[in-house]
């Protein structure tokens, strides 16, 4: 069902063209193949498709709320075959998990969103779970900002997109695998998590960073 993830954003991208004030800056940035992991921050349920739009090099896979798929059939349908897979909060999600770390084996592209949560006011406090992820399977991690969408808070934006929408794409963020027998996994995770965070943080407008806004 990869046309419907392919038309889906080819619909969004004249949509946004034509009814937004839409940009992107540094797409070079973008590996072309091989297994990534994007993090970014996250104000609203735009963000997913926003992203996937804007990273045409890449076919995108994300983790999403599971209170997304209690819907109807056809919207579960339709989130499956854009590429989610509910993600159940609070707790650790083993089925996520190996979800993720299967597509990046198989040199897919996963988007992350580290806080776990919308913070349409800037950056909240992040889980560990993407540092995990990168830790066990060693996949590059791109951080990318986005800026403008936390106004669009119906899902019905993707037929109306309004406002100007920034998407910046980061550098490959350098880090090493899990090597530090002096380190706990949980300290890697964490320090891995300051330094997405920080990255995307530098990457957004001083009001949207939020609890980082005093590291920059």
């Amino acid at each position: 069902m990869k046309f419907i993830y392919y038309l889906s954003n080819f619909i969004l991208r004249i949509n946004l063209r034509i009814q937004a004030n839409w940009s992107v800056e540094g797409n070079i940035n973008i590996p072309k193949n091989g297994p990534l992991i994007i993090v970014c921050n996250h104000q609203s349920n735009f963000d997913p498709p926003l992203v996937a739009a804007s990273v045409p090099k890449r076919r995108t896979w994300f983790l999403a709320k599971s209170e997304l798929f209690n819907g109807s059939k056809i919207a579960k349908m339709f989130l499956r075959a854009y590429g989610g897979f509910p993600l159940h909060k609070g707790k650790s999600d083993l089925n996520a998990y190996k979800w993720a770390l299967k597509k990046l084996k198989s040199d897919e592209a996963i988007v992350i969103f580290p806080e776990g949560k919308r913070n349409p006011r800037g950056l909240g406090k992040p889980f560990l779970g993407a540092a995990r992820i990168a830790l066990k399977s060693g996949a590059p991690v791109l951080p990318i900002a986005i800026t403008g969408t936390e106004n669009l808070i119906s899902w019905t934006t993707v037929f109306r997109p309004k406002g100007t929408l920034n998407v910046k794409i980061g550098k490959i963020i350098k880090y090493e695998k899990n090597t530090n027998k002096q380190k706990t996994i949980q300290d890697e995770a964490t320090d891995l998590t300051e330094l997405m965070m920080n990255q995307i943080a530098k990457l957004l407008p001083k009001e949207y960073r939020g609890i980082y806004r005093s590291n920059h």
